[in-house]
């Protein structure tokens, strides 16, 4: 797997986590950060980030941080994940 630069991958994060509920549209974030930005969302992901991808207006979509999971599957963001104990 080719290295990432890691200060992209976290100013991405960075924009992620400053726009809250709201999102970044791939346009803002191509814009900000370059074409390439949206693969740091692959990476994010990978790295335990859960982002949502939800369509916007036109043919794009947004990307919203939800939060980190751990390594149990459990997110520690605000949408509370599906918490719990199997029976």
């Amino acid at each position: 797997m080719p290295k990432v630069s890691m200060s992209l991958k976290y100013s991405v994060l960075a924009f992620l986590e400053s726009s809250g509920a709201k999102g970044v549209s791939v346009q803002a974030l191509i814009k900000k950060y370059g074409k390439r930005s949206p693969a740091r969302i692959y990476d994010l992901r990978r790295e335990g980030f859960k982002i949502t991808t939800e369509p916007s207006r036109g043919p794009s979509c947004r990307y919203i941080l939800i939060g980190k999971t751990t390594k149990r599957g459990a997110s520690n963001g605000k949408s509370g994940g599906k918490g719990g104990k199997r029976k």
